[in-house]
């Protein structure tokens, strides 16, 4: 939303491009669509590792479901690992710690401020 504030006079035009672009942002982050099932040539490789909703989505996942374990529905059959479902269901790599994705977050917070600070 800063860039767009730094670069369009009308506030009212301002708004709707940063509301647009951060609709783009949500489309890309792996919610709505798995991180497999996005397009790779723009959707997934630029757009959606320059989202910040990609970065807290999959830290959150991570966060939330490592270690766990989930009771299979069929009984006598083993247990379902957090670390199953957010490969398989959710597409999320597990081999990228959650810290990585929240020192993304910061990074991308701090690199902002110093960018667009004026």
């Amino acid at each position: 939303m800063m860039v767009i504030a730094s670069i369009i006079p009308n506030f009212l035009m301002g708004i709707i491009i940063g509301a647009g672009i951060q609709g783009i942002f949500m489309l890309v982050s792996g919610y709505f669509r798995l991180p497999h099932d996005i397009p790779k040539p723009f959707w997934r490789y630029p757009m959606s590792y320059i989202s910040l909703h990609f970065w807290s989505l999959q830290g959150q996942y991570q966060n939330d479901l490592e270690g766990l374990l989930f009771d299979n529905q069929t009984p006598g059959l083993s247990k379902i690992p957090g670390e199953y479902i957010l490969e398989n269901v959710f597409q999320i790599t597990v081999t990228r710690s959650k810290w990585i994705d929240l020192s993304v977050l910061f990074s991308m917070i701090i690199i902002y401020r110093i960018i667009f600070s004026s």
